[in-house]
């Protein structure tokens, strides 16, 4: 199960990079407004914000007296009966996956502003040939 895990989060990792890299290659290269690059600015800093309370704050009741805490790794679990911790399990490390938590969440951050700028970019681009074709004046 934790091989599992571990696949999954570089699987996670490796995705957010290469569709953070392709936006920010992309904005470079189409010369975008300044207003991507500020949309970009803000959820680079928020990702990082948002991770950390993942993974260090973040926690949900399971419902059977179980609450777990961190998203997407859970840094800890905890049983309780009656309002009182009666077991739990945690990592080996809790604080490093944490980190991964706040890693992880900070890098998947930027990939609905890449989804949305490349499909703002196709329909751009759309926009624009059948407007040309429209305009076009025939010989």
């Amino acid at each position: 199960m934790c091989a599992l895990a571990c696949f999954f989060i570089v699987l996670m990792v490796v995705i957010a990079l290469a569709a953070d890299s392709a936006l920010v290659y992309a904005l470079v290269t189409d010369r975008a407004s300044r207003r991507w690059w500020v949309v970009l600015l803000v959820v680079a800093l928020g990702g990082p914000v948002l991770g950390w309370w993942c993974g260090f704050r973040c926690q949900y009741n399971l419902g059977d007296g179980r609450v777990v805490y961190g998203v997407p790794l859970s840094s800890a679990i905890e049983t309780t009966r009656d309002g009182e911790v009666v077991g739990g399990q945690e990592p080996p490390f809790p604080g490093l996956v944490m980190l991964l938590d706040a890693l992880v969440v900070a890098l998947l951050a930027p990939v609905p502003l890449s989804v949305t700028y490349f499909a703002w970019r196709e329909i751009s681009e759309a926009i624009a040939r059948r407007r040309e074709r429209f305009l076009r004046v025939p010989d």
